[in-house]
């Protein structure tokens, strides 16, 4: 694929981005939807679009041009006049402050860069922060009667055994189709994965979750997928350990 067409794509999806947000807000207006919703409707949608790029894109710069361009129409759909009202308001519509919408545009790059040539290093965080994160939010906005104190507000367990599940599930799923890893490997690594993860969704703030999450993730897969299941048992033994200690 040449340069051009690889350009052309990339200006192409900012371009579809634009046009997702616009849909999300004419169907929200139409049926009466709130910002919260709005917004993880943006996240998933960008999200699973993100997680083809790898497939999309020959090269990796025009992925790098596309986060670049994108971070510049999210600084601009912050601008006072633009933020409070049509595409502006899909993002910025919460009541509270979030620079989620940058951090998911930098962590897909970062994502991309630090992957290398093993794209489920990629798709596994980028997969767990679209489809675990925003059912998370929107499970514990929805039906959440238990809940914790963090330095935004609060968070609801159900919302974090939600996000435990389906981060759990994700990875299982992903490591099983894109790695030989042994089964032990799978299920121990998918549990550390799913438990790390909940614990920085459930203390994240500002939407830097957005950031933190996969490339901490993907730093993690990393360093860790390979070894041996025993060294992964005490491993796993020991991040238990430390979560216990924490809460």
């Amino acid at each position: 694929m040449s340069a051009p067409v690889q350009i052309a794509i990339a200006l192409a999806s900012v371009l579809v981005l634009l046009g997702l947000m616009a849909v999300v807000r004419r169907f929200a207006t139409a049926h009466e939807i709130g910002p919260e919703m709005q917004r993880k409707l943006v996240h998933i949608g960008t999200g699973l679009y993100a997680l083809t790029l790898p497939w999309l894109f020959p090269d990796r710069w025009p992925v790098y041009l596309l986060v670049g361009v994108t971070l510049v129409v999210m600084l601009v759909l912050r601008l006072p006049k633009i933020a409070t009202t049509g595409l502006g308001a899909t993002l910025h519509g919460v009541e509270r402050h979030s620079y989620g919408d940058l951090m998911l545009a930098i962590a897909v790059g970062m994502c991309l860069f630090l992957s290398g040539d093993q794209p489920w290093l990629y798709v596994l965080p980028i997969a767990i922060l679209t489809l675990a994160d925003a059912a998370a939010a929107l499970a514990g906005s929805s039906y959440g009667r238990k809940f914790f104190i963090v330095e935004e507000g609060r968070k609801s367990i159900e919302g974090s055994v939600v996000f435990f599940t389906l981060s759990f599930l994700i990875s299982l799923v992903c490591l099983m189709l894109m790695t030989p890893l042994p089964p032990v490997n799978m299920l121990l690594i998918s549990a550390m994965v799913a438990g790390f993860g909940t614990m920085v969704e459930a203390t994240s703030w500002q939407g830097f979750d957005n950031l933190f999450l996969p490339v901490g993730l993907l730093i993690f897969l990393a360093t860790h997928a390979q070894k041996d299941p025993l060294s992964l048992t005490v491993l796993a033994v020991g991040f238990a350990l430390s979560v216990i200690t924490f809460l």
